[in-house]
């Protein structure tokens, strides 16, 4: 059981951005081990996509201590996106987000701050800010095709998108202490 910790920060960190400790920690994560991203205060706009791992233990990807959000937007670690793609892509088990703002100002249909779209397990959103700020944009959409087996939890976050606050097809969400928004329709929209 071990502990794989690097920073990423603008400058003078292991990583200047999330997609290249991605790309370069990627690897087996053995049960019992965690593989963890400490973000720091500053603003980044490269797309992430948590992809090609084996996990079996747990992908974490937090604010360092004393650098995640206030609770408003524009503050700790903020990944701001605006392309064709959502802000982060999950496609592996048992990642844990924590104390992250992800937001999404593209215009790109179904495309938000934060999108499962695997046949995935384990996915544990904590402390969050999750925006999608522009139409059609949403905040979070849990897009796993046809496995009812796939689950994620939602803890203490904030999901507002400018039309859905969260989409979600199959699978189970659990949702503690979480404020939902959609400013033009649902709140949360189920398939």
């Amino acid at each position: 059981m071990a502990d794989t910790i690097k920073t990423v920060k603008s400058s003078g960190g292991d990583y200047s951005s999330l997609s290249a400790w991605e790309a370069g920690q990627q690897k087996t994560v053995a049960g019992g081990d965690r593989e963890i991203a400490e973000c720091d205060n500053f603003s980044a706009t490269t797309t992430v996509t948590i992809d090609g791992w084996t996990v079996t233990g747990e992908i974490v990807i937090k604010a360092a201590v004393g650098h995640k959000h206030t609770g408003t937007r524009g503050t700790g670690y903020r990944l701001v996106t605006g392309g064709a793609v959502d802000s982060l892509t999950v496609n592996e088990n048992n990642v844990t987000l924590d104390g992250l703002e992800l937001t999404y100002t593209g215009t790109t249909s179904l495309t938000g701050g934060l999108k499962a779209n695997a046949l995935l397990t384990g996915l544990l959103v904590k402390d969050c800010i999750i925006e999608g700020t522009t139409s059609p944009a949403l905040a979070a959409w849990f897009y796993f095709a046809t496995n009812n087996s796939s689950s994620y939890k939602c803890v203490n976050s904030r999901f507002i998108g400018h039309d859905y606050g969260v989409a979600a097809d199959y699978g189970t969400g659990v949702f503690y202490n979480c404020t939902i928004v959609g400013k033009t329709n649902n709140a949360i929209y189920r398939d």
